[in-house]
């Protein structure tokens, strides 16, 4: 006797295989238009947002500009104070006479420049102040400091760093010294 192979699955309708073979590529193209549309709304974001942070930081060194134009303008009439001269002229003629060796004399003498410079620090409202001989070595300082470089437009100071502005001040046309004001970065 004769046995007929029955197989084990029915066969499909055509239905079913047409559908198969049409929603595969309905899924393909939806997942590449997903995949097109997440890369085009990321682009244009993220073309937004480097649009929005140049446009800020475009802002905010303008205003920085302004004002180090403003502090440096303000320094520069500080720096004219006759007081101010007097005092860090006194200090170089004092170290020139060889009179600032006697430990006493340095103290008083740095105490005067010290003085001048919390007068000025009362009329500003900034974190860091200096003031420096021809050399750049510091006079005076509130709160002190252990290096300065009267070019530098950053100083670093007991773990904190400030934006300096800088100023000459000058006798006529001789530097006498530096002025120089911050604020905390």
């Amino acid at each position: 006797m004769r046995r007929s192979l029955v197989p084990l699955t029915k066969p499909r309708s055509l239905a079913r295989r047409a559908f198969t073979l049409l929603a595969l590529p309905v899924l393909l193209v939806m997942a590449a238009g997903f995949v097109l549309l997440d890369s085009i709304v990321r682009a244009g974001a993220t073309r937004e947002l480097s649009e929005h942070l140049a446009h800020t930081e475009a802002a905010r060194r303008a205003d920085r500009m302004a004002s180090e134009a403003q502090l440096r303008q303000l320094l520069a009439v500080l720096a004219d104070s006759a007081g101010l001269k007097a005092g860090m002229l006194l200090y170089r003629e004092l170290e020139q006479a060889g009179t600032l060796e006697d430990p006493a004399q340095r103290a008083q003498a740095a105490a005067t420049l010290q003085e001048q410079l919390a007068d000025l620090s009362k009329q500003l409202s900034f974190d860091q102040f200096v003031l420096a001989d021809e050399k750049g070595v510091v006079l005076a300082a509130l709160p002190p400091v252990a290096r300065f470089d009267a070019a530098a437009e950053i100083l670093e100071n007991q773990g904190a760093y400030f934006g300096m502005v800088t100023v000459p001040v000058l006798r006529e046309a001789e530097l006498v010294g530096y002025v120089s004001a911050g604020a905390v970065l």
